[in-house]
């Protein structure tokens, strides 16, 4: 499934809005250190992921639920 990620810096801290099918959802819990980006958000239950920079600029990972369902987010940089 293919969605959007809005990605901005508000007051030097890194922002980020996930438009899902259902309605946007803020990313929280954000951190960028190296080539590492993690990050939380709220579908109904609690969802932790990180994602690691590829060479082509994207980040890819894996998002965990507290339940412990899986699912992998990949984040590409819009075409030029």
């Amino acid at each position: 499934m293919q969605t959007d990620f809005d990605v901005t810096v508000e007051n030097g801290e890194l922002a980020i809005i996930y438009d899902s099918v259902q309605n946007p959802l803020p990313l929280n819990a954000i951190r960028l250190e190296g080539d590492t980006l993690s990050y939380t958000f709220s579908a109904g239950v609690l969802v932790r992921c990180v994602v690691e920079r590829q060479d082509d600029g994207s980040y890819t990972g894996e998002c965990k639920t507290g339940n412990g369902e899986t699912g992998r987010h990949t984040m590409k940089p819009p075409a030029s």
